[in-house]
Formats: structure tokens, C-alpha cells, sequence
């Protein structure tokens, strides 16, 4: 089993910050409530292994969205509860402050990968759409 997870976390490190499964983040304004936003954004690492011949697939069951004010120090964590999702808006943010985001991917049978990149993001006193 110990394999399999090292694998698993090896595959999903790669696939979420190399160029088939990249992460990046995006500002924006919330319209209701002029306060800024951001969007972080990943593909889905598609991820395939073989073992004696017979191609598997890394079974994803969702992801985990970690930001925070210092580089890899994350103080919010976020579980997004689905293989699907692509992108999550994250409110409630400070102008003024930098923040760092970062993405793991989690199975029920393997646990949770490595981080992904770590994109970071400015928010300005004023944002312009």
C-alpha cells in the first residue's frame, strides 16, 4: 500500500504543478459587493500509471484549496468535495496584502498529494475588472 500512495502523491504532484495540470489565479470584483476576489483555476491532472501492463487511473475523489499570507504557510484550507471542480472564488480577502494559494488533489484509498505550484496574488487598494 505504501507504493501505491507514494505513487499516487508523485503523480499528483507532477500533474498539478507541471504543464498538464498548472494552477493559476485570477482577481476580480465581486459586483454585489465591490470587494475584491480572486479565482484560482487547474486542470485536471489526468493521471495514468501502468502496472504489469494494465493501464490504471489515479482514482481523484476532490480537492483541497490551501491559501494564506506566506509562502507556503497556509492558515485557510478549503475541501472541495468534488473530482469535477475546476475552480473555486475565494471572497473575504484584504487589500493591501499578498496572498499564496496552492492545490492538492485527495483520494479516499491513497490521501492527499503533494501541493501544487504556488501562484500568489496582490490585491491592490483598487481593482479594475
Amino acid at each position: 500500500m505504501k507504493f501505491f500512495y507514494y505513487l499516487f502523491t508523485l503523480l499528483l504532484l507532477s500533474a498539478c504543478a507541471g504543464d498538464n495540470g498548472g494552477t493559476s489565479i485570477g482577481t476580480s470584483v465581486d459586483p454585489q459587493t465591490g470587494e475584491p476576489t480572486a479565482t484560482l483555476t487547474w486542470d485536471y491532472p489526468d493521471i495514468e500509471y501502468d502496472i504489469n501492463g494494465i493501464a490504471n487511473r489515479v482514482p481523484i475523489d476532490g480537492f483541497n484549496v490551501y491559501y494564506g499570507t506566506e509562502s507556503r504557510n497556509y492558515s485557510e484550507k478549503v475541501e472541495i468535495g468534488s473530482a469535477k471542480a475546476r475552480e473555486y472564488v475565494i471572497t473575504d480577502l484584504q487589500k493591501g496584502i499578498t496572498y499564496y494559494f496552492a492545490l492538492t488533489a485527495y483520494s479516499y484509498t491513497y490521501g492527499e498529494s503533494e501541493y501544487s505550484n504556488e501562484p500568489s496574488l496582490y490585491i491592490g487598494h483598487s481593482i479594475n475588472n
